[in-house]
């Protein structure tokens, strides 16, 4: 089974759930150039500068639209979560992968929600 969502294409098989492309990437010939983008985002009061994937971004904007929050709600959560030894940019970059793979999760189960992961 295939299931689409607006950022990702995933392949659901024998129980288990392969992210196949970033929909950008899969649609795009260009996917091998680099698109970071550094923006800076706020983590409580304390302002910090990201470089992600214009996907991931992208990414993190429907995760936003999806809960009704601000990306800089998501950078507290993100922060306050993430283990140790691990990058903020990782710990975001972590953060939608999950995100994503629980929305695809909730769609083979056939739930009707929009993904509240």
């Amino acid at each position: 089974m295939i299931v689409t969502t607006d950022m990702y294409v995933i392949k659901i098989a024998c129980g288990k759930i392969i992210i196949l492309a970033f929909l950008d990437w899969f649609c795009s010939e260009s996917s091998s150039v680099s698109t970071t983008v550094s923006k800076n985002v706020f983590v409580g009061n304390q302002r910090t500068s990201v470089r992600l994937e214009s996907v991931e971004w992208d990414a993190l904007d429907e995760i936003c639209r999806d809960k009704g929050c601000r990306l800089r709600d998501i950078c507290l959560e993100v922060s306050g979560d993430r283990d140790q030894g691990r990058s903020f940019t990782s710990a975001l970059r972590v953060y939608c992968l999950t995100y994503f793979r629980k929305k695809s999760q909730l769609v083979t189960q056939g739930n009707p929600q929009s993904g509240q992961a």
